[in-house]
């Protein structure tokens, strides 16, 4: 039975699971495509609002930092590019079948920009499940996620 979506709620949920496989140390990989694919909504609804997106935030980043001059869309693709987001969902003609990444560095990253874009468009303590997994990284840092901290390691631990 075909039923009808809010996309801003569907990547809600393709967020949700991708911090689950990435915390739960189930599918890291899966978890890059997941958070890219509810990028690829939260992102540009965030422009629609009228407020900046990650990305617009890192070109600008990039010209006050270096002077680089890129596009917005220059900027996302480098973003998605380096997180290996693209490389997962595509295989172009001229490319290797074979592909080098860090599933825990790239989870971690395609997780907190796309959670960054939906704090953006939600605000604050807009999901419970995005919310405790930013309070994770900053209670116990980027490093022990992507160290193989994950759900066992929290079992009967205090958060801090």
């Amino acid at each position: 039975m075909k039923e009808r979506y809010d996309k801003v709620e569907a990547a809600t949920q393709q967020l949700r699971t991708a911090i689950g496989l990435y915390v739960g140390k189930k599918d890291r990989v899966s978890a890059i495509t997941l958070a890219g694919a509810a990028d690829s909504i939260l992102s540009p609804m965030v422009r629609l609002e009228g407020k900046e997106n990650f990305a617009q935030y890192m070109r600008k980043e990039a010209v006050s930092d270096t002077g680089s001059v890129m596009t917005e869309a220059e900027a996302g693709r480098g973003l998605n590019d380096t997180l290996k987001i693209n490389a997962l969902k595509h295989l172009n003609r001229d490319e290797d079948e074979y592909l080098d990444l860090d599933p825990d560095e790239c989870g971690l990253g395609a997780i907190l920009k796309a959670c960054a874009n939906f704090k953006h468009l939600r605000g604050r303590r807009a999901d419970p499940i995005v919310d405790a997994f930013l309070t994770l990284v900053q209670v116990k840092g980027p490093d022990w996620l992507i160290a193989g901290g994950g759900l066992d390691g929290l079992r009967g631990a205090p958060l801090s």
